[in-house]
């Protein structure tokens, strides 16, 4: 599996974490934490070329929410 779809699976997990809620509204800096966490800072860096790519990836599936 691809990291951008292993992040796109943790995304949909993660965003449905009641852990993930403030206030009853989704947390995303949790939801990219955890993501972070489970994958490792230092995968995503070796895979997708740059921490600097993980977010704007990561903001298109926010926005697509």
């Amino acid at each position: 599996m691809s990291i951008r779809n292993e992040i796109k699976e943790l995304f949909v997990h993660c965003s449905q974490n009641d852990n993930n809620f403030f206030d009853g509204k989704i947390e995303w800096g949790f939801v990219e934490a955890d993501i972070m966490i489970e994958i490792g800072i230092d995968r995503i860096i070796e895979e997708m070329g740059s921490l600097e790519a993980f977010y704007p990836f990561f903001n298109s599936l926010v926005e697509a929410v």
